[in-house]
């Protein structure tokens, strides 16, 4: 489930009481489906969310697994706001399960978009950061701290939410291109 916007025109990042459990506090998980459904709200917005869809295929072609987490001004009402603009693009992390060296081979000889931020940006409108679920556990816990910090707030520091979406499940990004391609 995706909260509507709060007063700030922000995800909030906890519904009610933060300490009734986690499914009411920010990540909060979802599916392309809901993620298209809620942000497909205008061209601009939409060749955003067609172009993530083409990433995360990209990711199963090269078996990456994981989760992400999204945010940014794209997680925002930023078109009413102050600013008065479309976002410039979708701020993602993802946590990828370990791969064998042959894959991580292949990945960075073939998909330099995954580990390449400024490539991915320019090719996929995504602002793609990467967190090896397989890594040395206190750099997982400081890189995850640090982003989790960084997207938890907007350049107004006003405090927010961010949604989470698993990586691998083919029939709901299927179903989220589906529906992008309904659209007018």
């Amino acid at each position: 489930m995706i909260p509507t916007f709060d007063h700030n025109g922000v995800i909030p990042p906890f519904l009610g009481n933060p300490a009734h459990g986690s499914n009411q506090v920010s990540p909060y998980l979802t599916t392309s489906l809901e993620l298209c459904q809620r942000f497909a709200i205008s061209p601009h917005r939409i060749a955003i969310l067609r172009k993530f869809l083409a990433f995360r295929n990209e990711m199963r072609t090269f078996g990456i697994s994981g989760f992400q987490y999204l945010d940014g001004s794209f997680m925002e009402d930023i078109e009413n706001s102050s600013l008065n603009r479309p976002p410039n693009d979708l701020d993602l992390l993802t946590f990828f399960r370990p791969v064998t060296p042959i894959q991580e081979a292949n990945i960075i000889a073939n998909f330099r978009d995954f580990v390449d931020r400024t490539n991915c940006k320019s090719n996929y409108s995504l602002d793609h950061m990467v967190i090896n679920l397989g890594g040395d556990p206190i750099i997982l816990v400081e890189f995850t701290r640090y982003y989790v910090q960084l997207f938890t707030h907007n350049r107004s520091n006003i405090w927010k939410g961010m949604l989470k979406l698993e990586v691998g499940i083919a029939n709901e990004d299927d179903d989220a291109n589906n529906f992008l391609m309904s659209l007018p």
